[in-house]
């Protein structure tokens, strides 16, 4: 990895971690947050991270699925579909629910 590529990987990765801050501490109305389907990722060396804002959904409900090229995220009320930035290992797949945020991890193929 070259400094430029490093550089370019850290602004991104800092980039997620400041939106994902502002989805947990940031004021929202319940109205706001039901409408919210904004899904942001980022590609890392082994993996891709995908972080929404699903507040006000039950989490037992929301389903992670791999179609293709494409990641869905799909639940009452909620249908997030959004392409990957590259080839993903669908073995790989895991996600977290903490305080309103989905968080998916997807590992590249080895």
């Amino acid at each position: 990895m070259t400094l430029t590529d490093r550089e370019k990987f850290e602004r991104e990765l800092d980039d997620l971690a400041e939106r994902a801050a502002r989805m947990i501490d940031g004021p929202r109305s319940r109205a706001d947050s039901q409408g919210a389907e904004e899904c942001d990722m980022v590609e890392r060396v082994d993996c891709v991270v995908a972080v929404m804002d699903v507040r006000g959904r039950d989490p037992s409900k929301i389903r992670v699925s791999l179609e293709g090229e494409e990641m869905r995220v799909e639940g009452p009320d909620l249908h997030i579909r959004t392409p990957l930035p590259c080839l993903v290992d669908p073995l790989g797949l895991g996600s977290e629910y903490r305080n309103g945020i989905l968080s998916v991890k997807i590992m590249k193929p080895t």
